[in-house]
């Protein structure tokens, strides 16, 4: 995989990956709602994109739960801004929302952009992607 393909417009590599995150987002002037289940699209040291039912706007504020795969034991807690919101193309009911992390704990942080460039080195090897491996352990 070149660098590019998986760059795009964005600073970080990302790896496609699926795994299920609570969300919460800032309700107009009365701070933030309930918490939410999303599973993952992707996911970038820079931000993630999750799989919702509902039309967020761009600038709404985002607070989320996740369980990263090298964490299985530890809850991080990171908070962001939507960036982009777009409906599926399978399920018009479904939209990906593309969220930019604002406040991510920097041991995380570097911790998650080594292990997206090991993934990304492993799936470059031998074709085998993350998601392939998280299948294959539910199995």
């Amino acid at each position: 995989m070149q660098r590019g393909d998986s760059l795009g417009r964005r600073r970080s590599e990302r790896i496609k990956v699926t795994y299920m995150v609570s969300y919460r987002f800032e309700l107009a002037g009365i701070g933030f709602g309930q918490y939410d289940h999303a599973l993952t699209n992707d996911i970038s040291r820079g931000g993630m994109r999750i799989v919702i039912d509902r039309n967020l706007a761009k600038g709404t504020k985002i607070d989320m739960t996740i369980q990263l795969p090298m964490y299985p034991d530890r809850k991080i807690n990171v908070q962001g801004v939507i960036v982009s919101s777009k409906q599926t193309a399978e399920r018009k009911s479904y939209y990906k929302i593309g969220i930019k992390f604002d406040n991510f704990d920097m041991k995380y942080f570097k911790t998650l952009g080594e292990f997206v460039k090991e993934e990304m080195k492993k799936a470059g090897k031998n074709g085998v992607t993350l998601r392939q491996k998280l299948d294959r352990r539910k199995k």
